[in-house]
């Protein structure tokens, strides 16, 4: 089996209907997961967010950070980057604190026990007063050198502006995290313009609609931008219409990095296997599995010391 890396998964989108049901005492896998009805952003988050239940206790929390890690190596993957909303999991019996140690604490024990380097980013969300995403920036940058690497934002972009949020993004940069934004993928190029300039990421969550400003582009091109594409997952949204229709060999073909990761493996129902091999039939045989590879190792927010083994290991495929 090839190698895989993520470095765009969701943790609310990895809960495992079966988990939930073994926890909750309720099956509601028809409601976690997307069927062909399922045409925008907006519904697809809807479906994320039935599993929230789920991790509203610190146990069930670290045990859904520790079974994505168990699902990250059964794709052979290397190394895997997941964002998560610590405001997302405070209902029950959790602090901010409480959630960002226990993800860690899952992640930590899978990558001991499976072999996968695994780090956190935290993510703000779009809806947020600007003062909760200060305080998620800072909560951040507490965990700097305890396994959180990023600052990330999320949520509903065809209704809501990330700008209000800069100052969190300006208080994540400054503590060393990594800085990476959804940006065009429901809403306009824009806004991955915006990411870039007001935001300062060095990568854009998604980014599909990026092609449609070439100003935008040259823009992505001149500053080394790395694009998280997540192929089904944009079927899932209605970002794009159908898998033949990706624009990922566009967006290579304009001279952007692109990435290839799962977003919400369990929501959509794929594998991060199957979203590599998606992408070898989207993408002309000169841009091997091996260049994918290499662009999100490089991008990726781990310390150089861990990124040279991996990209050793990559370069010895």
């Amino acid at each position: 089996m090839d190698y895989t890396v993520s470095l765009h998964t969701h943790l609310e989108g990895s809960v495992r209907p079966e988990t939930f049901s073994e926890l909750m005492g309720n099956d509601i896998k028809a409601d976690l997961t997307v069927n062909k009805n399922c045409t925008s952003l907006k519904e697809f988050l809807d479906k994320i967010a039935c599993g929230y239940p789920l991790t509203q206790r610190r146990q069930n929390l670290k045990r859904v950070a520790y079974e994505i890690v168990e699902s990250a190596s059964q794709n052979n993957c290397l190394y895997l980057e997941v964002r998560f909303g610590p405001t997302l999991h405070t209902s029950g019996d959790m602090q901010l604190e409480d959630t960002v140690e226990a993800v860690l604490e899952g992640f930590n024990e899978g990558e001991r026990n499976f072999g996968v380097v695994t780090r956190a980013i935290i993510s703000t969300l779009r809806h947020e007063d600007p003062a909760v995403s200060i305080r998620l920036a800072k909560l951040a940058s507490k965990y700097k050198d305890l396994g959180v690497v990023g600052f990330d934002i999320a949520g509903d972009e065809a209704n809501f502006k990330a700008l209000p949020h800069k100052r969190s993004f300006e208080i994540a940069k400054e503590a060393g995290l990594g800085i990476t934004a959804h940006a065009g993928e429901a809403g306009e190029p824009g806004n991955v313009k915006e990411a870039i300039l007001e935001l300062n990421a060095s990568r854009i969550g998604h980014g599909i609609r990026v092609i449609e400003d070439k100003e935008v582009v040259e823009i992505a091109k001149e500053r080394g931008i790395v694009f998280e594409v997540c192929p089904t997952s944009n079927i899932h949204t209605g970002a794009v219409a159908s898998i033949k229709e990706h624009p990922i060999k566009q967006m290579v073909n304009m001279g952007l990095k692109v990435t290839v990761n799962d977003d919400d493996p369990q929501t959509s129902q794929i594998t991060l296997q199957g979203e590599y091999e998606i992408a070898n039939d989207l993408l002309d045989k000169a841009t091997t599995r091996k260049n994918l590879l290499i662009n999100s190792l490089e991008a990726s927010f781990v310390s150089d010391t861990i990124k040279k083994v991996l990209l050793k290991k990559i370069h010895e495929m």
